[in-house]
């Protein structure tokens, strides 16, 4: 398994680190005692209420309702959901000014966020761009040259304290990384490198 393993490129090992389970074993009860919530299951919980609730004056929501579309949301997304009561503190972090409220009849009442209500439309995640930013009219050709200059300089400051070796230009870092087998592929680039210097 490690000789298959090794064998992989930097971004097959990142796709294998991200798809291993994370902790221990899980218990036979979906939530934990109140108080000793991770925080990623308290960010999971943060993020969700605030992407699919919303302040609106006129209208409540069970308790038992909201916790209950959490929970099948962890559910589908493999999540290990948060305790009621901690859910609750969550939902008190978020919304600081919401107040519980008893509605309904006599022996048939439900407790509710009052003043709170499901978004109507959902935003889709945001993911930073990946993109480099695009060029603005206003920046010039000098100030370009400068910032590669200095993202080269950066970068050979990094090779140097990482591979113990002085590098002039990016260039001769790229050489080295290359007569040093640390770049494996026999790609357009490493052929372009090797025949230009």
């Amino acid at each position: 398994l490690q000789e298959d393993v090794s064998s992989f490129s930097d971004l097959e090992k990142l796709l294998l680190y991200l798809k291993l389970p994370t902790g221990g074993a899980r218990k036979t009860e979906d939530a934990q005692p109140s108080g000793i919530a991770s925080r990623v299951e308290q960010t999971n919980a943060l993020h969700w209420i605030r992407s699919h609730l919303e302040v609106h004056p006129d209208t409540s929501l069970p308790k038992q309702d909201v916790f209950d579309e959490y929970k099948t949301y962890c559910d589908n997304m493999k999540y290990r959901n948060l305790s009621p009561a901690d859910f609750g503190k969550m939902m008190k972090m978020a919304f600081p000014n919401l107040k519980a409220r008893r509605l309904g009849t006599r022996g048939n009442s439900k407790y509710c966020y009052g003043g709170l209500r499901k978004k109507s439309e959902l935003q889709p995640p945001s993911f930073p761009s990946l993109d480099l930013p695009s060029k603005s009219d206003q920046v010039s050709e000098q100030n370009d040259d400068q910032i590669v200059s200095a993202a080269s300089y950066l970068i050979c400051e990094w090779a140097q304290g990482a591979l113990k070796r002085s590098f002039d230009t990016v260039l001769d870092l790229a050489r080295y990384l290359i007569l040093n087998n640390v770049v494996r592929s026999c790609s357009l680039s490493k052929g372009t490198v090797l025949c230009n210097y």
